[in-house]
Order: C-alpha cells, then structure tokens, then sequence
C-alpha cells in the first residue's frame, strides 16, 4: 500500500514538470543565485537563506555540475524526504495503518503542494527534520535530538524556532524532563552560536524587530501586522485543510487525558503553531505549512480511531478518500503550473548585453528570475541595488504612478549606466509609451536598452 501512495505522491510532484521544465515558484531563482555564488554571498542571501542546503550541494556544483539542474531534482527530493520521515515517525509513535493514512493525508493536502509550488525547499526539508527531530525527543534521544535540533537550525530558521519555542515549553511546564531539555538547549545554543553568532547581524538582527512587532496588541486586533510570508491567507489555507481538519480535533481530543507521552511533543507543536498564527505572529502564513504536518498527524490519528469504531461505515471512508484524490487532481490541474512561460525563461537565460550593465526590473515577481539566469546586477524595489540606494520610496512611486514619461526618463537617468529594462507582458501594454521613446531601444522582446545617460558635466 505504501508504495501504491507514494507512487500517486511522486507523480503529482513530477507530472507538472514533465509538461512545462520551468520551475515553480519565483524561490527557484533565489535558490540558483545562491547556488551560484556560494560561500561568496551577498548580505541579502545571508539574511534570507540559511547555509545548509547550499553547503550540502557546494561540492557537486564545484565538480561542475550545472546548478540549474540540481532545482526540479531538489524539491522532488525534499518531498520525498518528508514523505519517508512522516510515514516513519508515525508508524514507530501509533502503527502502520495511521503511518498509511498520514502519508495519504500528506498527498492530498493542497497546502503541502503549495509549500512544493512555491519552491520552498528549505522550508520542506526542515519539517522532515522537524518531526524526526520530535520523535526523538519524545525518546529521550539527546544525541539524535540534538543533532537533528542543529540541522534544523541550518537549513531554515523559523522552522527552528518552532523547536525553540517547543524546547523553551518543556523547560517551563514539563518537570520531569526540564533538565533534559535545558541541556539540550544549552547545547543547542552554544553549537549554534559558533556559526551565527559572527553573522549575528545578518542572520538573527532583522528578525528581531519585526518578531518584537508581533506582540503589538493593536496591530493584533486591527489586523494590520507585516512580515506575513508569502503564501494563501489565512482563510483560504483554512479552507484547504478543512477535509481533514475535524479528524485532527477528533484525534487530539481522543487520547486527551490518556498516557500517550510520546505524542506530547506533536500535541505541544499542534497548539503552538495555531497560537501563532491566531495571533497573527511575524510570518504567520508560512507558520501555517508547518500547522498543516500537526494537522495531518492528528488527522490521520483520528482516522484510524474513527474507522476502527465505525467498520460497518467503511465504504463511507472509501468514498472520503477517493474524494480527496479528486481534489489535489483538480488542485494540482488548476494551480500546478509554472508563473513564467519555457519561452520566457529561455529568454531571460540567453540574454546577454553590454560588460558591466545593469538590469532595471519593472515588477517585483520578474526580479528572481533575473538575479539567478542572468549575470548581471538587477535595480528593483525591495531588493539588492533597489531599495533606497539609487531611488528613494518616493521615487520608485513616481515612476509606477506617473503618466508623463519625461518623468520616468529623467528617474531612469539617475541609474548606473549602461542599463537595460526587463517588461514583461503586462507591462508591455502599460508601459508603450516609455517603449515608443528615442531612450529606448528594444533588443529582444522583453529586453529594453536605455540610451539617453545622464551627460557628465
């Protein structure tokens, strides 16, 4: 039956890609920039992506393979990973059947195929982590704890403060273990320190204010907090889990009470997670990837229970399940495509302009695929060589609001020449103007040349 599963779960990743090669998600470029210039990062990459993912694939890219082949291979592989370490941890905590129903339950979920769209790799394989990490923490593994604590904590740092935030928990409330859990805590942080304590301002500094911010009772009440993440809100991924949502409340309230103390960790993450995103805590949205593996492993708990009371009902479940499949079809149908076409793609990798140019990106979702296919600094708002250091806010505003193009000439001047302008499809309509002027020279469909330079006097 395993292999039944995980051939539906292995297909659903890799079909989409065998009709259109383009990764999903912008990340993919992100994660091809820092394959790219690993160790040599930018501060932005170091604030941004946590090393051990890129330490791991170092070596390989060294030997010359070529990094854009390792991406779709990647985030198949972290999938596959969480879909073992799910399937093993719930099996050694409940049995075989609920370890069955969890993996299903991990194959349907919308949420979890988004979490893969979106090209978080990261993210997926510190969940992996996570719940190997719990288990053995509910086994008074330290050695193994600690080694999967550390891991975490290089692969992606949010998933790592869930742990934290866990470990911090068992320290207050659970007193029979709190000294298992202050050293290994202890440990955690003096392991931990050694590789970001050097790059303490790059790695944990900008977190601090907005994670800070979260605590602001007004912002919480009026709903207006920021650093959210990028993915669905909170009541469309609500939606999305509400097949199996009832049956993890079932599944945590049936052992309610009952000496299960191996499953204490995964009540403890269950409840965690949804305070934080209830309260709507810095990166809440992308909190609720994580709150969708407590779901499912409850959820599949509470299967199990619920079919073993209601046999006589089995066929009811059979429907249930055929349901579900349906479902992440139609889901994976409907969503499951790339955000730029194979044509597109191809362009941005084949372009080549004058040495030492710059590219200016018009739109925030073209900037990723820029900075990792091309070879050339990228000018956009928010992100490396945009934010504030040629434009001001002020002035990116003028530019997207302004209906003279004179202004925009003038705005575009103040830029490190020579530059070239990426516009994409819908900004080819929006932007025919600037296209139509002397300063603007198109070298490819997509690619603009500037050529009026600001005169040095």
């Amino acid at each position: 039956m395993i292999w039944l599963i995980f051939l539906i779960f292995f297909i659903s990743r890799v079909v989409p890609y065998i009709v259109n090669p383009v990764p999903f998600g912008y990340d993919a470029g992100l994660y091809l920039s820092v394959f790219k210039t690993f160790p040599f990062l930018a501060q932005w990459h170091q604030i941004g992506f946590a090393p051990g993912l890129f330490t791991l694939t170092y070596p390989l890219i060294k030997l010359g393979i070529n990094p854009e082949l390792l991406l779709i291979p990647l985030a198949v592989i972290s999938e596959c990973l969480l879909f073992y370490s799910l399937f093993w941890v719930v099996k050694k905590l409940t049995d075989k059947k609920t370890a069955l129903i969890g993996i299903f339950l991990l194959t349907v979920s919308a949420v979890q195929f988004r979490a893969y769209w979106y090209f978080y790799i990261n993210n997926i394989i510190s969940l992996a982590l996570l719940i190997l990490t719990l288990y053995f923490l509910s086994k008074n593994r330290f050695i193994l704890g600690l080694l999967g604590s550390i891991l975490i904590g290089l692969f992606h740092l949010p998933t790592f403060l869930i742990l934290f935030l866990i470990i911090v928990g068992e320290i207050l409330f659970n007193h029979k273990l709190r000294k298992f859990y202050l050293k290994l805590l202890l440990s955690i942080i003096l392991v931990a320190c050694t590789y970001y304590w050097p790059r303490l301002n790059l790695t944990i500094k900008p977190y601090i204010l907005p994670i800070i911010q979260s605590f602001n009772i007004k912002e919480i009440i009026l709903n207006t907090q920021k650093g959210s993440g990028a993915f669905y809100n909170l009541t469309t991924s609500l939606m999305l889990v509400s097949f199996y949502l009832p049956f993890a409340v079932y599944g945590l309230f049936s052992l309610w009470g009952k000496s299960k103390k191996e499953l204490r960790l995964f009540k403890v993450g269950f409840f965690l997670i949804l305070g934080l995103i209830i309260t709507r805590f810095f990166f809440y949205s992308r909190f609720f990837i994580m709150w969708d593996i407590f779901i499912i492993f409850w959820a599949a708990v509470g299967l199990n229970k619920l079919m073993e009371k209601q046999k006589q009902h089995k066929d009811l479940f059979k429907y249930y399940f055929f349901i579900l499949v349906i479902f992440i079809v139609a889901f994976i149908f409907k969503t499951g495509q790339p955000l730029i076409s194979k044509d597109l793609l191809k362009e941005i990798k084949q372009f080549k302009g004058d040495s030492q140019a710059n590219i200016l990106s018009i739109e925030s979702g073209d900037t990723a695929w820029l900075i990792g296919y091309t070879n050339y600094p990228i000018i956009a708002w928010g992100w490396e060589g945009g934010n504030n250091l040629y434009w001001t806010n002020e002035q990116w505003r003028q530019f997207y609001n302004s209906s003279l193009t004179e202004d925009r000439i003038k705005l575009i001047k103040l830029l490190p020449q020579p530059l070239y302008i990426f516009i994409n499809d819908h900004n080819l309509i929006n932007l025919i103007d600037l296209q139509q002027t002397s300063c603007i020279e198109q070298v490819s469909l997509h690619f603009f040349k500037f050529l009026c330079p600001e005169k040095k006097s």
